[in-house]
């Protein structure tokens, strides 16, 4: 009952000759409001939702429309327009929420996955290094003390000390290996 505009129920109250405030009135609860649906989803061409549906739609999402980089809200209407090619009601919108997120997590994890795919055994191990938090003495450090953090930290005043830290953290990303040796 939420989901439906004022202005819409008033425009159809018109047009069928019947006062808006009955729309108040209605059972959202009982029997025949299941009964209604099923009528209005027959009339229009439109099916439930089934949980094959609901495993179809996060695949189709992160194939053809995260891997572009679209905005929450794009997806969000492709994944209605999908829906409507398809002739299904859509789910509630808490439902499809939680359909956009696995979408999104399963393209994070294809594509992590590919980029693994691609890269070398040596330079894998050595991102594996930086991300170590066991130094060469064996006594595990803080995770903000890695070599990756180590690298992220800014560089600070200009100083030779500050300027020769830089030059160092070059020096550990180009020992990863050269970009286009990286990949397969």
């Amino acid at each position: 009952m939420q989901e439906v505009p004022t202005s819409a129920v008033a425009s159809i109250a018109v047009q069928v000759g019947v006062p808006a405030q009955e729309f108040l009135c209605y059972d959202w609860q009982g029997r025949a409001v299941k009964y209604h649906r099923a009528q209005i989803r027959a009339f229009v061409g439109f099916r439930e939702a089934t949980v094959q549906d609901a495993g179809g739609l996060p695949t189709w999402l992160s194939e053809h429309v995260l891997p572009h980089g679209h905005s929450s809200e794009h997806v969000k209407a492709a994944a209605y327009q999908r829906l409507r090619e398809l002739g299904i009601e859509p789910p509630k919108p808490d439902r499809l929420d939680r359909i956009l997120a696995s979408a999104s997590r399963a393209c994070e994890e294809s594509f992590c996955a590919k980029t693994v795919g691609r890269l070398h055994q040596t330079t894998l191990e050595r991102l594996e290094a930086l991300l170590s938090l066991a130094p060469e003495d064996g006594e595990t450090v803080e995770p903000e003390h890695s070599p990756l953090q180590q690298l992220k930290i800014d560089p600070g005043r200009v100083s030779l000390e500050n300027a020769l830290a830089e030059i160092s953290k070059l020096q550990q990303l180009r020992h990863l290996g050269e970009y286009e040796s990286t990949f397969r």
